[in-house]
């Protein structure tokens, strides 16, 4: 089974959590080999944008991208899990558009892949409430 994560994240310096983070210099550099069958996707950066487009007019391409994705790398069955930041701190404080990740969450639940939500920036659904994407039972920590 295969994860996906995004490009300009930083999920830690854990093997997996550094196999999943895209910025070599200051945190992969010298090290590895790293865990196989992560793909890395573009961030919805639209400061930036991958597509060259310009939001909100895009048609948020950086979600239409998971169609040419998941007929050209690897089959949605194969996918195992989706982690993102929803606002990338190491990558350069990037916050996507609003519909970007309940898009993700429906194209998720659509083909039975674990979303999963690794946010640290704002510290947002850490305490009393979950995140409105949230799908699971939540309790207060």
């Amino acid at each position: 089974m295969h994860i996906i994560a995004f490009e300009c994240a930083f999920h830690g310096r854990t093997l997996m959590a550094m196999t999943l983070t895209s910025k070599v210099k200051p945190y992969k550099f010298g090290f590895g080999p790293f865990a196989p069958e992560v793909y890395k996707i573009p961030s919805a950066y639209c400061y930036r944008c991958y597509y060259n487009s310009t939001y909100p007019g895009c048609g948020l391409h950086c979600l239409e991208n998971f169609t040419r994705f998941f007929a050209a790398e690897v089959a949605p069955e194969n996918i195992a899990a989706m982690i993102i930041e929803p606002v990338q701190g190491e990558g350069g404080f990037i916050v996507p558009p609003p519909e970007f990740l309940p898009g993700l969450q429906k194209l998720c639940e659509k083909h039975g892949i674990v979303f999963i939500v690794d946010e640290v920036q704002t510290g947002f659904a850490l305490t009393e409430k979950c995140s409105p994407w949230s799908t699971g039972a939540c309790s207060p920590t």
